[in-house]
């Protein structure tokens, strides 16, 4: 299943994510939208690190994720990401 989700979150930076799911399997996860990272390929490297993970080990492997690799978010944080992407396999 195919999903997507766009989230308007406080202070108006935009998160979108797209998000293939497959028998509670997040098969593959595409983030993006108008907020910054650090470093650079942080998102690519999460996107990563949680394809192929089951759909209830998400909110662990994205905050596990932040604190293990020292990668920062500005305008969003990590519970917005764990958000957008239950919400769009609802």
């Amino acid at each position: 299943m195919d999903c997507s989700f766009t989230h308007k979150v406080a202070g108006g930076k935009l998160l979108k994510v797209k998000v293939a799911l497959e028998g509670g399997v997040i098969k593959t996860v595409r983030i993006h939208g108008d907020f910054f990272a650090h470093p650079e390929d942080c998102i690519e490297r999460l996107e990563s690190s949680i394809s192929g993970i089951r759909l209830d080990e998400l909110e662990y492997a994205v905050r596990d994720f932040f604190r293990v690799n020292e990668a920062r978010l500005y305008g969003i944080g990590p519970e917005d990401i764990i958000y957008a992407v239950k919400e769009a396999v609802k």
